[in-house]
């Protein structure tokens, strides 16, 4: 009687989970159905309406990045791909990665102007993964025309690169070279200018020499023309002196001259002739005398021709 139970049991648990495969198996044909008829969304509403009840099913995920790939969410549709991969069924794995050839392409090709880089290691990683699908199926003609294709257009990105990266290094090349001749020409204008500095403190320096010999002259300059001045304002002193003295000696002279004469002539001659006299004596005796020096000549008065 246990027995029977327990074979009731059993019977009802596979009935149980007959009718919640069937149930998974009918939202999953109704997913299908969206697909086929082109209504994406819809039929992404029922295969993740399914996959919530078995998330690890390889056909779920596998139809789920097929709904993605048609919205054309390669990147998104690629996740559900790779959960695809571990399928034991190898037809849907060789489905898988072909899918995933596509979608890295897609993806790739599609970063080619925003990031080249990027790009060509996404199509480096769909090349792997056609290759994969065309050893799991050796006959499947699309995936090898997708290998070769794809293996062009690597190419073509990777020249691409190389001759951006060759543009970037001559760029930078030509950055470096302007950074130099600009620190270049810095510094030769540096250099100029502690020239020109140079230069006009030495001017500076050479100027105030001059300046200070300049003024070293003319105090010396001064100094000879004071003492020049001094010595002849001495002389004239001096000269004034003896003057005076000669002076002095001649009145002295003609006093004695005048005591010589008698006086009894004395009382006869005029003044004019007493200086006739005189001067015909200096003439006589003293021709050099300083009256010639201050230009007083006989030649003011007539020259006795005899005396």
């Amino acid at each position: 009687m246990k027995k029977f139970w327990i074979a009731i049991a059993i019977i009802l648990e596979l009935l149980n989970g007959f009718a919640f495969a069937k149930t998974i198996a009918s939202t999953v044909n109704k997913g299908n159905s969206f697909y086929k008829k082109e209504k994406f969304d819809q039929a992404l509403e029922s295969y993740k309406e399914a996959l919530m009840k078995n998330p690890d099913s390889d056909i779920i995920n596998f139809n789920v990045g097929a709904a993605l790939y048609k919205k054309k969410l390669y990147k998104e549709s690629s996740e559900y791909f790779s959960k695809a991969l571990l399928s034991k069924n190898k037809s849907i794995e060789q489905k898988a990665n072909y899918n995933m050839g596509n979608a890295k392409y897609k993806d790739g090709i599609g970063r080619e102007d925003s990031d080249l880089k990027g790009a060509v290691s996404l199509l480096e990683q769909s090349l792997g993964y056609f290759k994969r699908a065309i050893e799991l199926d050796n006959k499947d003609k699309d995936a090898k025309y997708n290998y070769e294709f794809v293996k062009k257009e690597l190419e073509r990105l990777k020249k691409k690169q190389q001759q951006q990266n060759g543009q970037c290094k001559l760029g930078q090349e030509k950055k470096e070279k302007d950074t130099e001749s600009q620190d270049s020409n810095q510094q030769q204008q540096e250099q100029e200018n502690r020239k020109q500095q140079n230069a006009k403190t030495q001017d500076s320096k050479t100027a105030e020499n001059k300046n200070q010999n300049f003024d070293k002259r003319d105090s010396e300059g001064a100094k000879q023309q004071k003492q020049q001045l001094e010595n002849q304002f001495l002389n004239q002193q001096q000269s004034e002196k003896q003057q005076q003295t000669e002076n002095k000696q001649e009145g002295e002279q003609n006093q004695t001259i005048f005591s010589q004469i008698p006086p009894e002539q004395t009382g006869s001659f005029s003044e004019r002739q007493a200086r006739d006299m005189l001067n015909a004596f200096q003439q006589e005796e003293e021709p050099n005398s300083i009256w010639a020096y201050y230009n007083f000549t006989p030649n003011d008065y007539d020259v006795l021709k005899d005396w």
